[in-house]
């Protein structure tokens, strides 16, 4: 009967909604990823700006806060010097009084900076003596402090006398005499390098910059130093606004008219002071961050818009793409692929299911499903359809040539966004091969248990975490347990084992440390028969998906090798009891093992001897009983007789030694040994009973 699918002939759709839905969603996330960088961007560079600011307001209070300090010192130096000096100067004309106020005028002077000059005007304003050299007229001082005497120290600009002399600042004080009268002043005037000095001590950026001017413009000091410009006017119309606008302090951004470097200036007027520090940041340091910031996110900006487009793109070849890709997957896969309509009517197959069906391409094209795949028998392929929408498993079919094969099939169906099934696709691999290896395992396990049963070899498995416990048949005639009757489990086999050899394979099988294989021997009491001795090796084998982890090992009646063993082991232990040296030498003489007791007579270490010739402990190689010995041994008999032999410390001593040869199953002679004793007791003994003899004949 023929496989008819009964599902409707129509499919409900519609206007997909993600045709519009994903470019405007892409929009809007470039919009969005812009705004949140521009936005991060703008902050950053405020931050980084403001910090630049900061660090420029704080040079501007280091240097005011210097200026300030040097100016309180000198207006210090002024009062004491106008107190102690240049009162008493004013008021004497001539006399000791006067050379001795110079004097201490000269002191005063001293306390000034470097490169200073110190003046005193009387009330006329005519100079009287100076403590320097320099001779710098300050008209307008004097007259302030003629028409003010109580303003203290002022400070202004001092016209040089001479056009080579350099610029130069007056700091003066009013001199008062003891009636209140004003008698003059005392004017210290500092070199403008005085300020230039100052300026270097400030710690400043590569590229930035911090000027002295005076509030006519002219450039009074300046760091990094530019002596070319000392003194000029600053013609820069846009300071002289700020400075009008602003109350002496403030901020401008532009081109620095003395390098042409761009900066953002801080300008501040010095409190009691007529000038004006300038400090100038290049953006290019203190927004250096920030630019590879932007250049950073530009790109990535752009690798956004990029990836966004590119899905974009993608978006919109997505269905062509989409077939193309199906299309290849369905020419290159080696499974058998095809497509059925609702109704199950074959629409399209790919190159392999014609290969593993025997049927072309034309034939199987508007098959029914039925045709094609119907299993030989009724595995619940419809059923499966029918319940859940696919249905997968392995079957046996034929192909055209009525060949019977093993197949995998699975069947899918496709669905539309209302739930409807649209299309079904099959999938078929030929299980053949993987038929013919299963097969091969078979009889490769048949045949490796055959052998392990010729070589009494057993398998066993166990598994920890479900406590299961299989093993060969082998394993069953090991241990005496009947396969038909008996179920292997810990709990039917360990009470078997002997207790002492229990604790130590439990102790084994749950160490987790174990790696590599592990022996372990085992003993099992039997009825009326001897122990039954067991070794096991065994591993941890890896867990994997398909397999937990497990412990597998083998299993060996081990019986007759451990008894032998102990009778080897009660050989061992009477020879080395034995009073007398025994020693063991291959067939060329080189010794292999000897006894404590041949150890003790001779002095010498195992390790010593170990691998060397019989002959190297004999005193005389040439002796007549050693050419004995050795042509005895030669023809493979046994010799009996007195040697010398020489001792570790270099003694020798009668050995009474009987030799005799181990031979090999097929005769040849294997072994070498020697069975000796110390003699020298007993040749005193028959030297004493001849000396006794002859005496008693005489």
């Amino acid at each position: 009967m023929r496989w008819r699918l009964p599902f409707p002939q129509t499919v409900s759709g519609g206007a997909d909604p993600l045709r519009w839905m994903v470019p405007l969603a892409l929009l809007l996330g470039l919009i969005g990823a812009g705004t949140l960088l521009a936005f991060d961007l703008a902050g950053s560079r405020n931050r980084d700006q403001a910090a630049a600011q900061l660090a420029a307001e704080r040079q501007i209070d280091r240097l005011d806060h210097q200026i300030n300090a040097a100016f309180d010192r000198i207006d210090l130096v002024l009062a004491q010097a106008a107190r102690d000096a240049v009162a008493p100067l004013l008021a004497m004309e001539h006399g000791g009084g006067r050379r001795q106020a110079m004097r201490d005028l000269q002191r005063w002077a001293s306390f000034l900076p470097e490169g200073s000059a110190l003046t005193v005007r009387d009330a006329s304003g005519i100079p009287l003596g100076e403590a320097a050299t320099e001779r710098v007229v300050s008209q307008d001082l004097f007259e302030r402090l003629r028409v003010d005497p109580d303003a203290g120290m002022l400070v202004v600009r001092a016209v040089p006398t001479r056009e080579a002399e350099p610029e130069r600042v007056s700091l003066g004080r009013a001199v008062i005499g003891p009636e209140g009268r004003f008698l003059g002043l005392i004017e210290a005037s500092l070199p403008a390098d005085y300020f230039q000095s100052l300026l270097t001590t400030l710690s400043l950026p590569p590229m930035a910059t911090v000027a002295l001017i005076d509030e006519g413009l002219r450039l009074v000091a300046r760091e990094p130093e530019l002596p070319a410009y000392l003194g000029r006017t600053l013609n820069d119309p846009r300071l002289r606004a700020a400075l009008a606008e602003t109350l002496g302090e403030g901020e401008l951004e532009g081109i620095s008219p003395l390098d042409g470097v761009a900066r953002l200036f801080l300008f501040r007027r010095l409190e009691n002071v007529p000038y004006l520090v300038v400090t100038g940041r290049a953006p290019a340091e203190f927004l250096g961050e920030w630019q590879g910031r932007v250049i950073f996110y530009v790109l990535a900006y752009v690798l956004f818009a990029l990836v966004l487009l590119a899905l974009l793109w993608l978006h919109v070849h997505y269905s062509a793409d989409r077939r193309h890709l199906v299309a290849q997957v369905f020419d290159s896969a080696r499974e058998g692929i095809l497509i059925a309509d609702r109704a199950g009517r074959i629409l399209a197959v790919n190159a392999a299911l014609p290969e593993i069906t025997g049927l072309s391409s034309l034939e199987l094209s508007g098959r029914f499903l039925a045709d094609v795949l119907d299993p030989t028998e009724d595995v619940g392929l419809w059923a499966g359809l029918q319940a859940q929408g696919y249905w997968r498993g392995e079957v046996w079919t034929r192909r055209k040539s009525g060949e019977l094969y093993p197949q995998w099939l699975s069947v899918n169906a496709r669905r539309d966004l209302s739930g409807n099934i649209t299309h079904f696709i099959g999938m078929v691999s030929d299980l053949s091969e993987l038929e013919q290896i299963r097969r091969q395992a078979e009889e490769n396990h048949r045949r490796l248990e055959q052998a392990q049963a010729l070589a009494g070899l057993g398998w066993w498995e166990f598994e920890p975490a479900s406590g299961r416990l299989t093993w060969s048949e082998t394993t069953f005639a090991i241990l005496g347990h009947d396969p038909a009757s008996f179920v292997p489990s810990l709990e039917a086999v360990l009470p078997a084992i002997e207790p002492d050899d229990l604790a130590r394979l439990r102790a084994s099988c749950l160490d987790r440390a174990l790696t590599g294989d592990r022996d372990l021997v085992f003993r099992i009491p039997r009825s009326e028969r001897p122990l039954l001795h067991v070794l096991s090796r065994f591993r941890i084998a890896v867990g994997t998906i398909a397999a937990p982890e497990r412990l597998v090992g083998i299993a060996l009646d081990v019986t007759e090798r451990e008894a032998i063993i102990t009778r080897l082991d009660l050989f061992r232990r009477i020879v080395d009891a034995s009073s007398q040296g025994i020693g063991i030498a291959d067939a060329e003489g080189r010794i292999l093992l000897v006894n404590q007791a041949f150890l003790t007579m001779t002095g010498y270490e195992a390790a010593a001897i170990s691998g060397q010739s019989y002959l190297t402990l004999v005193e005389d190689i040439g002796a007549e009983a050693v050419i004995d010995r050795e042509q005895a041994l030669a023809a493979g008999e046994s010799w009996t007789g007195v040697i010398g032999l020489r001792r570790a410390d270099g003694s020798v001593f009668p050995s009474y030694s009987h030799s005799g040869v181990v031979r090999a199953a097929d005769g040849s002679v294997q072994y070498l040994f020697d069975i000796f004793s110390a003699f020298t007791a007993e040749m005193t003994r028959q030297a004493d009973l001849r000396a006794a003899r002859d005496a008693a004949e005489a």
